[in-house]
């Protein structure tokens, strides 16, 4: 009973505080956090990562390090509760594996995306959303998880196999391939599925798995899987001593300049969604015009309130006499709208982001690093 009364009286004190410091550093070209928070709470919404990674580190070259425009590792103690949940979970809808399904899993978890054609037409598409549903099957995207035994690997894929023929016979055909004397697996649709399918674009998915003695792979673009295969064929090239390290022991992510173009390009939204933004500004400042004719109404705003509204795109609020509002001068306003840009840069000058989380001494280490190009300044 004290027990949950303490972590309530925790949980309720969640919102106001952890204990946390800060430090910042700014330098040619970089500028880079690191944040301890010790104590967490033991109600922390952190808990389930912090016992999957509980006693384990990232090693520098966890997770198949090379060029991507995206890459986040969680580092994986097999004996932790929450693997053990899963394990009696998992066993629960397949039998034939009695002991153990995942006790093949390894040191950590991983996902990245590659560098591909695919990011450039998903930026420069009308709607992303329907690109994303027509090219799925498309989508350079991995998920990699490093194995501690290739015999416990093989029998859970082999009773995954099973549990799939057993629930949807005659649906799947598993083809293996094979590249680079590698050999692969593909996972598809039979003839008979696509018959009573999801559409033509549903159709095209198809599932492709590289297993290893070091990792299992998992794509739905076969050149993913082609491009893992040549990099554990091809003997590491020695580099420098920040390339291959991970910022956090316990969880780490890498966006280059791509990845964080992409990143801008789908958190700043549409072009509408910037119209509406610049907008919303509107009614205060024609509000303060009204009571304060004679006033600036965006410095009288700051005057009062220490925060300066501004335009998303960069662009300036002005007086238009002609409607009696004031309006965005890339956005207009809403009788008189202009187009302004469709997209707006917040990563402009940025070469690189690189961050990590270390789970110690009952607490966390938050850590980032941001890289930007000094010579086009």
């Amino acid at each position: 009973t004290y027990r949950q009364w303490r972590a309530g009286y925790q949980r309720n004190w969640r919102w106001a505080f952890d204990p946390i410091a800060i430090t910042f550093g700014a330098g040619p070209g970089r500028l880079s956090t690191d944040m301890p928070v010790m104590p967490l709470l033991a109600s922390t919404e952190y808990r389930t990562l912090i016992d999957l990674a509980r006693g384990v580190s990232l090693s520098p070259t966890a997770g198949d390090p090379h060029d991507t425009i995206a890459h986040a590792i969680l580092a994986i103690n097999p004996e932790s509760p929450t693997l053990k949940l899963g394990n009696t979970q998992v066993r629960s809808f397949m039998p034939l594996i009695e002991k153990d399904p995942l006790g093949w899993l390894g040191g950590s978890v991983s996902l990245y995306a590659d560098p591909d054609n695919f990011w450039t037409e998903l930026s420069n598409a009308a709607t992303p959303s329907e690109f994303l549903q027509k090219e799925s099957h498309r989508l350079p995207v991995a998920l990699r998880a490093e194995v501690s035994s290739a015999l416990k690997l093989t029998v859970f894929l082999t009773g995954l196999r099973a549990f799939i023929d057993a629930a949807a016979p005659g649906m799947t055909v598993w083809e293996t391939r094979t590249h680079n004397d590698q050999p692969y697996v593909r996972i598809a649709l039979t003839d008979k599925a696509k018959q009573g399918g999801m559409g033509a674009e549903f159709d095209k998915i198809s599932i492709f798995y590289l297993p290893s003695p070091k990792a299992l792979v998992i794509s739905l673009n076969e050149d993913l899987i082609k491009r893992s295969i040549d990099r554990e064929k091809t003997p590491p090239v020695e580099a420098g001593p920040q390339s291959n390290t991970w910022l956090g022991s316990s969880l780490a992510g890498r966006f280059s300049k791509s990845g964080l173009d992409l990143l801008n390009n789908q958190l700043t939204g549409s072009r509408n969604s910037l119209q509406r933004a610049a907008w919303s500004n509107i009614p205060i400042l024609n509000e303060w015009k009204r009571r304060y004719p004679d006033a600036d109404p965006v410095a009288l705003h700051e005057a009062r309130w220490g925060s300066r509204l501004v335009d998303p795109a960069s662009g300036k609020y002005v007086w238009n006499d002609e409607f009696k509002t004031m309006e965005s001068t890339t956005y207009g306003h809403p009788g008189q709208p202009k187009a302004g840009p469709d997209r707006i840069s917040t990563t402009t000058g940025l070469t690189s982001m690189n961050t990590g989380v270390t789970f110690e001494a009952n607490g966390l280490r938050a850590k980032a690093v941001i890289e930007r190009d000094t010579a086009n300044r």
